[in-house]
């Protein structure tokens, strides 16, 4: 809570009642990030839903460090499946469109998170644009069958982060 309250610029325990809202409101994401926790101290790693696994290394629990290493690991446990998630599907969206626009005047420059940087001529975008945009829903669509996903893809110059 206090970090969130920082982040956020509010008091401790406005943070705290955000907390409790969203713990509520979302109690399946609130176990599933409570199993992620408790696999990556009992296994020693969790997996992303294509099979990537982060490995942990816990001390002894007779260790006196064990209940902050432990602690640590089971924060990283609930993130892991999360951030794997996204770049699991961004890495199958770019598989896509690095297929799709092999046809184009186009290449795939770079991924920044869960965006995908394309350059294209311009007298191709409005082409390339719904590849682009249908590639990125697709690779999602490969891990996430209960789940819709949209995108837009927007089209500039230059990259820049909005």
């Amino acid at each position: 809570k206090v970090g969130l309250a920082l982040r956020l610029g509010i008091s401790e325990s406005a943070a705290q009642d955000l907390i409790d809202k969203y713990y509520k409101l979302y109690p399946t994401v609130i176990s599933f990030l409570e199993e992620s926790a408790k696999e990556a101290v009992l296994k020693g790693y969790t997996s992303s839903i294509s099979g990537r696994r982060r490995y942990y290394a816990l001390p002894n629990p007779s260790d006196p460090s064990f209940k902050k290493v432990r602690g640590s690991v089971e924060r990283q446990g609930k993130n892991m499946k999360i951030q794997a998630g996204n770049a699991d599907t961004i890495k199958q969206a770019m598989i896509y469109v690095l297929e799709r626009i092999k046809p184009y005047d186009a290449r795939l420059l770079l991924t920044v998170h869960d965006e995908i940087i394309v350059e294209v001529r311009e007298d191709q975008v409005q082409e390339v644009k719904p590849i682009v945009e249908q590639s990125i829903v697709d690779g999602f669509s490969e891990f996430f069958k209960l789940v819709s996903m949209s995108t837009e893809a927007l089209v500039g110059d230059c990259w820049l982060k909005g």
